[in-house]
């Protein structure tokens, strides 16, 4: 499901123009951006960038749900069960 979506997004992104994203495109921080004209679509410019998915953050997230210290309570048990997500 996650790869779903964030795949989804990607195809989304894609259709962006680069007019959308200037300090990207007058940096060429997006291989290829710099030289698109402003009403083009930025795809190919992001198709050299990568995707993930992991859990990179997931205590901090936790802690801004529940605002306490109660979230070590809920993430430690799900510690395992990312792992074998990960597997």
């Amino acid at each position: 499901m996650v790869a779903d979506q964030l795949l989804e997004r990607f195809e989304f992104q894609k259709t962006a123009l680069a007019k959308q994203f200037p300090f990207m495109a007058q940096n060429n921080l997006w291989k290829g951006l710099g030289e698109k004209n402003a009403d083009e679509e930025v795809g190919d410019a992001i198709n050299t960038g990568s995707l993930s998915i992991g859990f990179v953050g997931g205590a901090n997230a936790m802690y801004a749900l529940f605002r306490t210290g109660a979230f070590r309570k809920i993430s430690l048990p799900m510690t395992p069960c990312m792992e074998r997500c990960l597997k």
